[in-house]
C-alpha cells in the first residue's frame, strides 16, 4: 500500500458530516479511507487505474479557487420521469423570482445557469433571463430540451436573453429513451422531440452543450456517433459531454464505468490509442480526478477526429501544412480550396474545435472534497452555495 495523498477531506457515508481522509494506492487501484468520530472507518475505491488517477489528482492542496458559475435549481417539477436523475425532489416549491433576484444579483462570478427538475417548466423563465442579463451575467438553462422543439418558444427565450444552453440527449435510439425515461409524460417519441429541438437551437444559433449519461449496455457503444454527430455541428454545439452514470440522486442498480474506463472505450471506438487521446488530444484546461477534457477539430465538410495541436503562440507554420497535407489526403485538394476560400474570402473559420469532457461524479462512497473545491457551483434548498458535486451529494441523504 503507498499513500498518495496523507490529508485530505471527505464525507461520512451515514451522517454526511466532513471527516478527514486519506488517499492510497493499492494493487494499481486508488482508494480512500475516512474516519467519522460518530461512525467509525470508511473505505471505497475511488479510480481503478493508479496510473490514470496520478496524472490528473491534485496531490498537494492547490487551495480554494472562486467559482465561475453558479447552477440554480429554479423548480424540482419536471416533465418526464426518468429511471436516473441527479436532483429528484419533486415536492420542493419552486424559489420565488424576488429571492432568485437576490441571489443572481450577489453571486460574483460572471455566469448563471438554471436548472430543476426542468427550468422550462417556470411560466416566468423569461423573467428569470432578464434578470440574469440584468446583472450583466451569463445565462443558460440545463433542459431535456422537449419544450425546445416548439421554435417560438426558444425564440422567446433567446429574446429574453439565452445565452448558452445544456442539453440532455443520451442516445440515438429511441428504445433506450423509453428503457431510462420511463413514465414520460405528454412527451410522445422523445427522440423525435430532442431531434427537432436541435433543429431549433441550429436555427437560432445557440450554444449548446451536448450533454450524454453513459450506461453500461445501453449507450456506452454510442460514443462515436456522438461525437461524430456533434463534430459536424460545430457550429452552434460548443461542447460535447460524456458522463458516466453514478449513484447520485435517484440511480439504478448500473455503477457506471470509472474515469480511465470511459477513457478506453472513447479509445477503442474512435481506433486511437489511449495514450494519444491523453497527450495529443488533452486541453489546456484545468483537469481533475472527476473530469478531463479533449480537444478535436475537424475537416471543413466532415467528422474527421484530427488532433488539436496548441502552441504558446498559436498554430505554428509547421501545424499548417501539416493540416494541409492531411486535409488534401483524405478530402482532396478541392477540399483545401473550400478551406482557403471560406478563411479568406468569407473570414469563416477552417478550424472550429469541439470540446469533449469526460466525466465522473464523485459518490458519498468516494468523495475527496480538495478534488472538487473550484468551477461549477450549486445553490442549495438551505441558500448555502456549495461546489456542484458536493451538493448533490448531500441532496442525496433526503432521500
Amino acid at each position: 500500500m503507498k499513500v498518495l495523498k496523507e490529508h485530505t477531506l471527505s464525507l461520512c457515508d451515514l451522517c454526511y458530516s466532513e471527516v478527514p481522509a486519506r488517499i492510497f494506492e493499492k494493487n494499481g487501484h486508488v482508494f480512500i479511507q475516512k474516519q467519522c468520530l460518530q461512525h467509525g472507518t470508511f473505505e471505497a475505491i475511488v479510480e481503478e487505474d493508479s496510473d490514470f488517477y496520478r496524472r490528473f489528482a491534485h496531490l498537494t492542496p492547490t487551495g480554494f479557487a472562486s467559482f465561475d458559475t453558479l447552477i440554480i435549481p429554479i423548480t424540482f417539477r419536471c416533465n418526464l420521469r426518468c429511471s436516473y436523475c441527479f436532483a429528484p425532489h419533486v415536492q420542493q416549491k419552486d424559489i420565488p423570482l424576488p429571492e432568485l433576484a437576490g441571489v443572481i444579483r450577489n453571486f460574483a462570478g460572471p455566469s448563471i445557469f438554471l436548472s430543476g427538475g426542468e427550468p422550462t417548466l417556470r411560466e416566468d423563465l423569461s423573467s428569470i433571463l432578464l434578470e440574469i442579463k440584468g446583472a450583466n451575467k451569463c445565462a443558460g438553462i440545463v433542459t431535456n430540451g422537449v419544450r425546445l422543439a416548439d421554435e417560438r418558444y426558444l425564440h422567446t427565450l433567446r429574446n429574453a436573453g439565452l445565452d448558452y444552453v445544456f442539453f440532455s440527449f443520451d442516445s440515438f435510439i429511441e428504445d433506450f429513451y423509453r428503457a431510462v425515461k420511463m413514465g414520460s409524460r405528454g412527451t410522445g417519441n422523445l427522440l423525435r422531440l430532442k431531434k427537432r429541438a436541435l433543429a431549433n437551437l441550429e436555427i437560432e444559433r445557440v450554444p449548446t452543450v451536448l450533454s450524454a449519461t453513459i450506461y453500461p449496455g445501453l449507450n456506452d457503444h454510442e460514443l462515436k456517433e456522438l461525437l461524430v454527430f456533434a463534430m459536424r455541428k460545430r457550429g452552434y454545439i460548443v461542447q460535447l459531454r460524456f458522463r458516466s452514470c453514478v449513484q447520485v440522486g435517484r440511480f439504478g442498480d448500473s455503477e457506471g464505468y470509472f474515469l480511465s474506463k470511459l477513457v478506453s472505450l472513447l479509445s477503442e471506438q474512435l481506433d486511437i490509442d489511449r495514450e494519444t487521446l491523453l497527450t495529443e488530444y488533452l486541453s489546456p484546461q484545468y483537469h481533475s480526478t472527476h473530469h478531463i477534457t479533449l480537444d478535436f477539430h475537424g475537416y471543413p465538410s466532415g467528422g474527421d477526429l484530427v488532433p488539436y495541436i496548441r502552441r504558446r503562440s498559436g498554430k505554428s507554420i509547421f501545424d499548417k501544412l501539416r493540416f494541409a497535407a492531411e486535409l488534401v489526403k483524405k478530402k482532396g485538394p478541392a477540399e483545401l480550396l473550400s478551406a482557403v476560400k471560406a478563411k479568406y474570402l468569407r473570414h469563416e473559420p477552417v478550424i472550429r474545435t469541439l470540446s469533449l469532457r469526460l466525466i465522473r461524479w464523485p459518490t458519498i462512497d468516494n468523495v475527496d472534497l480538495q478534488e472538487v473545491d473550484r468551477g461549477v457551483a450549486y445553490l442549495c434548498d438551505n441558500g448555502r452555495i456549495l461546489n456542484f458535486c458536493h451538493a448533490l451529494i448531500l441532496d442525496t441523504r433526503h432521500l
